[in-house]
């Protein structure tokens, strides 16, 4: 079985920080006009993902916002395969009524066909963004600025699944859940005595 390179199209706002133009409680530092606190774990995400993921940024933002949020904390040692922003998103329509900024799996696959639907996963805190590609999503908690654990743990659960053959046939919607079965199936096996 050949195992393709992997895809993840990683959300900005409210996954990887918090930016406002008003300042905020867990504010870290200010980026033009903007107070911003950045998620804690990016940089070490980033680094234990690398073996396995490409990166592309997609975010229902300008191209300049999203340029000055990544001088902020993305680190110059790990590649990005592309950015993508609100200009690449599609408008879903239902009932008459045009959703904007969807992000179609199709867009990415376009501008990166490299790497199959199968091997392409979005992380993302709002699941309406994928309404017609939920199998290529992981949902994380909104980041408003405070100390969490979500990219650590998000980190653990795409190593798991980084030889998938297809992320689009995987449950993720209990990845919290897997990730707690994986760190305790860890401990168990660290507890086990070595065989004189």
């Amino acid at each position: 079985m050949t195992i393709h390179r992997k895809l993840l199209v990683i959300d900005l706002d409210q996954t990887l920080i918090h930016a406002d133009e008003k300042p905020f409680e867990h504010a870290q530092t200010k980026v033009g006009e903007f107070h911003l606190a950045i998620r804690p774990g990016i940089v070490e995400m980033l680094e234990r993902l690398q073996p396995h993921y490409d990166f592309v940024l997609w975010s229902n933002s300008s191209p300049s916002y999203i340029h000055e949020m990544l001088a902020a904390f993305w680190p110059e040692q790990i590649p990005m395969t592309g950015i993508l922003s609100r200009a690449d998103c599609s408008k879903l329509v239902k009932h008459g009524q045009g959703e904007p900024h969807f992000k179609d799996v199709k867009t990415i696959r376009a501008r990166f066909p490299q790497y199959r639907r199968e091997d392409i996963v979005g992380i993302d805190d709002k699941p309406e963004v994928y309404a017609n590609n939920y199998g290529n999503l992981i949902r994380v908690v909104p980041y408003r600025g405070e100390n969490d654990y979500e990219l650590e743990q998000l980190t653990d659960y795409l190593i798991s699944v980084a030889n998938c053959p297809d992320l689009r046939k995987l449950e993720k919607r209990g990845w919290k859940a897997a990730v707690r079965k994986l760190r305790y199936l860890a401990e168990i096996v660290d507890d086990e005595p070595v065989p004189s």
